[in-house]
């Protein structure tokens, strides 16, 4: 359960930067206000790259947070401990973002709540005793698979 809980809060995330990504006045005000000088056609290149180059990266980390959540379906426990890392700063930082937003739209804040949860729901269910002790028969070696390329 815990690993589709993981790959959804990733998928959320993916929504939520495109959502963000869809206000693109709030884009081109965000430039303008850096650099004010820079002329139209410069201001449209650099929102455009900013979107492409943010799209990348966030593709890349959902494609690293499937593949962490798989193998920790597999019994790695490193795949464990980086997805408690990861997602214990996710929810740290998603609270600390709900906190200090004075003005968030509906959506994002939904969507923010809804990672949360699905987070900390995730990391909660990595560790009842069953799925503890299910990882510490995989460190044992009792039914242990060894690792796919």
């Amino acid at each position: 359960m815990a690993r589709w809980l993981w790959i959804v809060s990733a998928l959320v995330s993916l929504v939520q930067v495109m959502v963000e990504l869809a206000d693109r006045e709030r884009l081109v005000a965000e430039i303008r206000k850096r650099e004010p000088a820079l002329s139209q056609d410069d201001v449209d290149v650099a929102v455009q790259g900013g979107m492409v180059f943010t799209l990348l990266i966030v593709g890349v980390i959902v494609l690293l947070y499937v593949k962490a959540a798989n193998r920790m379906a597999q019994g790695r426990n490193w795949a464990r401990v980086v997805l408690t890392l990861v997602g214990g700063a996710s929810v740290v930082y998603g609270l600390l973002q709900l906190a200090v937003a004075t003005e968030l739209p509906v959506v994002d804040t939904s969507l923010a709540v809804a990672g949360l949860g699905l987070n900390g729901t995730a990391i909660a269910l990595m560790y009842v005793p069953t799925a503890a002790a299910w990882f510490a028969s995989r460190v044992s070696g009792v039914d242990r698979v060894p690792d796919q390329p």
